[in-house]
């Protein structure tokens, strides 16, 4: 059994979750039968999936899944209405998720918006097993948690060039097909109207014991 505590440095804010891995397939996950998508896509109405899978001899070690976006101040993460598959913290920049499938596969429909680069973004299936992707792309850019015309004139401003928070299709390059991905969006929202600025939270540590 693995009691995993989240403390805040400099608040006074800390929450312990107990979680009882499967005893068949107990232990770390193995990364090299672990698999994490090469790059982030968000939208507002979370139908853009970020497939993760986390398994120990081909099945899930019964740990959970960490994604820590604390680092990628420009994304934003919707408010939950109840119905996603994953958790997010107070500080509205940690996501988990530990009701995964036999075989290890996480689905992460992520309600978000605004993009970043540069950044440190790991994703956690359990330490030391750790994965890193430094971006994050969404046809909502400016972050509004809405989709629209601004979005879309943002993405032709990037047009011919590399720039990871537009490629929305992870092919290394934004062009016409990121562009008609992001039109297939226009119109997403999520249920908040507008996104609130991140205030500076401290830096979040995770201990595991």
């Amino acid at each position: 059994m693995h009691k995993l505590s989240l403390m805040l440095t400099g608040a006074v804010i800390a929450c312990a979750v107990v979680f009882s891995p499967h005893p068949a397939a107990a232990g770390f996950p193995f990364t090299a039968e672990s698999y994490v998508d090469p790059c982030i896509v968000v939208c507002p109405a979370g139908d853009s999936i970020f497939t993760v899978i986390a398994r120990r001899n081909g099945s899930w070690s019964g740990d959970p899944i960490w994604i820590d976006f604390c680092n990628c101040t420009g994304m934003h993460l919707a408010p939950l209405s109840g119905g996603e598959p994953y958790l997010v913290d107070s500080n509205n920049c940690l996501v988990m998720r530990d009701n995964l499938e036999p075989s290890g596969l996480a689905e992460f429909p992520l309600k978000a918006g605004g993009v970043c680069s540069a950044a440190n973004i790991v994703i956690s299936v359990f330490i030391p097993t750790n994965f890193v992707r430094t971006s994050v792309a969404s046809p909502d850019q400016d972050g509004n948690l809405s989709v629209d015309a601004a979005d879309l004139a943002i993405i032709q401003g990037k047009l011919g060039t590399s720039d990871p928070t537009a490629d929305l299709n992870c092919d290394g390059v934004v062009n016409s097909a990121d562009l008609a991905i992001a039109n297939a969006h226009l119109g997403h929202h999520s249920e908040a109207a507008t996104a609130s600025s991140r205030a500076t939270w401290g830096r979040l540590k995770m201990t595991y014991r």
